[in-house]
């Protein structure tokens, strides 16, 4: 698949997520301090929505890794890991064990 034909399936997903964020009033996904912890759309939502947002997932990774080049997605795979905790906004998502 062509860069232009991901971003355009990028687009279709990100505005059928978009849109029903907006419609169903809920926090826009952000990294800002008041920004939510989690993906705003439920586990209840439609399967169609779910199915969408793993689109959506899978073409911006898929878009990465084709415009970073094929050494350097198959050379750093290993780093692209997260390390076991993280800590964001001054809160823990995952709590060191040490």
């Amino acid at each position: 698949m062509s860069l232009s034909a991901l971003a355009a399936e990028i687009t279709k997903h990100a505005a059928a997520l978009d849109e029903y964020i907006a419609s169903n009033d809920l926090p826009e996904p952000s990294f800002s301090v008041d920004g939510p912890l989690d993906f705003p759309i439920p586990s209840t939502a439609s399967p169609e929505l779910r199915a969408s947002r793993t689109a959506l997932l899978e073409a911006s990774k898929a878009l990465y890794d084709l415009a970073t080049g094929p050494t350097t997605a198959i050379g750093f795979a290993g780093f692209h890991v997260p390390p076991p905790y993280i800590r964001t906004r001054g809160r823990w998502l995952t709590k060191p064990t040490a």
